[in-house]
């Protein structure tokens, strides 16, 4: 009775082994749509905008330290498709057959002191259907792991704990307006409207492009 059970894991162990990486490039290409349970919700309230045009961002919200805020204004200078992802070391890599990879031109205004830390970024298509910015997917990674600073210059960092302060570290000061370049990865047949971008739900920014 178990002999033609091991066989057959024999005989697939090598598709099973590729699995992980079919699956996430499944749900990349199938995006989220927007009436999934979870989507519904999550984001409720729209700042709107167009592309071209910055738009003033404001959300109270609790830290470790109690209640703050974040303001600043962010501006979606276009969206263009690349052919593969840069890399500061080493080559770039390639985007795979049957999908786009856009890279999203932002720009951004915020006083230094105010914190842009953990946004999250997706794009929306034509049929309700949200593709998220990730830094790391399957063997696609990018240098910089966030869609809304820099790498180096992140500036001030939320506190995790009460007894931490809001500041920002050595070095990592951050200028009152940056530009970023994040790459999302859609189907080859999606048409893009819009470009989100949140932190604490239910507010988001919602950008339609052109």
């Amino acid at each position: 009775m178990n002999e033609p059970v091991r066989g057959w894991w024999r005989r697939n162990r090598y598709g099973l082994f590729a699995l992980p990486v079919v699956f996430v490039l499944a749900v990349a290409a199938n995006g989220i749509r927007l009436d999934d349970y979870w989507w519904d919700t999550g984001l409720r309230s729209a700042t709107s905008g167009s592309q071209g045009e910055f738009v003033a961002y404001h959300q109270e919200y609790r830290d470790a330290l109690g209640q703050t805020s974040r303001t600043l204004k962010v501006r979606v200078d276009g969206i263009r498709d690349v052919a593969a992802l840069p890399k500061e070391y080493g080559n770039p890599i390639p985007v795979p057959a049957g999908m786009r990879g856009l890279q999203v031109d932002l720009s951004f205004e915020a006083d230094p002191q105010q914190s842009v830390y953990g946004c999250q970024l997706a794009l929306r298509d034509t049929q309700d259907i949200r593709y998220e910015f990730t830094a790391n997917l399957a063997t696609l990674s990018q240098d910089n792991p966030s869609p809304c600073h820099s790498l180096d210059h992140p500036g001030p960092k939320p506190p995790v704990f009460a007894g931490e302060a809001r500041g920002t570290r050595p070095g990592e000061e951050r200028p009152s307006t940056w530009t970023t370049a994040p790459i999302v990865f859609v189907p080859e047949d999606a048409t893009i409207t819009q470009v989100l971008m949140w932190w604490e739900k239910p507010e988001y920014l919602q950008v339609s492009v052109r």
